[in-house]
Parts: C-alpha cells; sequence; structure tokens
C-alpha cells in the first residue's frame, strides 16, 4: 500500500489530519530506507571486486567476500518485511479503532468491546516489536562487514546501521504507546521486556 506511493504522496498523508499512517508507519520506511543505502554499499563494493579495483588478497578474505554476497538476499527480504510492517502498523491502529466502535449497550456488548479493545492492543504492540527484531538482525550481520566494504561507500553502510538503530529506538515508544493500555500485568511487563532486549 504506502510503498506504492511516491515520497511527496506518502507525506502529505503523513502531515495530514488522516489517522494512518503514523510513527510506525514512517519508521518501518526508515528502516527500509537503511537497508537499502547498506545494500548500495554491498553493491558497490562487489562490483569493485569483480572490476578488479580492489585487490581481494590485499583488502579481506574470502569469507568476507562470500558474506557480503549473501547479505543482499537478506537486505532485500528485510526491505520487503519493513514495507509490509509499515502497512501492517496502520491496520494496527485500524482495529483499535474498530474495536472502540463496537456497541457498549448491554453489559455483555461492554464485555465483548473491552475484550476486543484489550486484544488489538496486544496486536499493535506486537508491530513495533516485529519492527525492532528485523532491525536488530540486519545491524548484528551487517555491523562486521563495514571494514570489508570499499573505503568510498562505507560511511554509507554506517548511516544505513544509524538509521536501523534510530528505528529501534524509537519504536520503543510505540510499543509503550500500547503496552500502556493493556490492563494484563503479565502480558504487559512481557512486552516491554522484549522490546528493552533490543535496545543497543
Amino acid at each position: 500500500m504506502f510503498e506504492k506511493m511516491t515520497i511527496e504522496q506518502y507525506n502529505q498523508i503523513l502531515a495530514s489530519g488522516a489517522p494512518t499512517p503514523g510513527g510506525g508507519s514512517a519508521l518501518a520506511l526508515v528502516g527500509a530506507c537503511g537497508c537499502s543505502l547498506i545494500k548500495m554499499a554491498v553493491e558497490i563494493t562487489l562490483n569493485k571486486l569483480q572490476q578488479k579495483d580492489i585487490d581481494p588478497d590485499d583488502w579481506q578474505t574470502n569469507n568476507a567476500i562470500a558474506s557480503l554476497t549473501n547479505s543482499k538476499s537478506l537486505l532485500d527480504r528485510s526491505t520487503k518485511k519493513m514495507f509490509d510492517e509499515s502497512n501492517l502498523d496502520a491496520d494496527a491502529f485500524k482495529g483499535i479503532l474498530n474495536a472502540m466502535h463496537l456497541p457498549k449497550d448491554t453489559d455483555e456488548n461492554k464485555k465483548l468491546r473491552t475484550t476486543s479493545i484489550q486484544k488489538q492492543y496486544h496486536k499493535a504492540a506486537l508491530v513495533p516489536l516485529e519492527l525492532m527484531a528485523t532491525c536488530s538482525y540486519v545491524i548484528n550481520q551487517i555491523q562486521p562487514l563495514v571494514p570489508h566494504m570499499y573505503a568510498y561507500v562505507a560511511s554509507d553502510a554506517e548511516i544505513g546501521i544509524s538509521l536501523l538503530k534510530s528505528v529501534i529506538e524509537n519504536s520503543v515508544k510505540n510499543v509503550y504507546a500500547n503496552t500502556n493500555l493493556i490492563k494484563d500485568d503479565r502480558l504487559r511487563e512481557q512486552l516491554e521486556a522484549q522490546a528493552k532486549g533490543y535496545l543497543m
């Protein structure tokens, strides 16, 4: 959905009074940009090797070359996943709104409405947690490869990693925005502990 828009179209909706997209959706797209920056650095590095502008023997081990090559598919998968998570964040918020509009004219309906809202808060908290997990995995896989990248694009990879770290740090706010409204203490503590575990 959002990934099909131009950057200008997305930002116009983001700046409007529309309920979605919001911060979680925007963070996922920032994460996708981070992955794309890293992939660019990987592609250029590998191209330089193929063109023999870099001497593999003087520059790095064959294992690092293989790791760089394998990282391309990881970055492609992660970029697509972050596009999906951008849309899922908007869907999760819509789910909360829909639950809030359920009837509350009887005691039974009030109970069903409350249960549904709580389920939606839980579901909404899982979206930023999954985004954090994706970012964390990419960082852990890519960080050791940065010293092996072509010098003139290694900084782009570092910027991409920095963007992913920022996504993790700010996604905690989206987790807490939902967990603060979850009445189940054990579930709330579990989700918040999971979020803290991704902080670097």
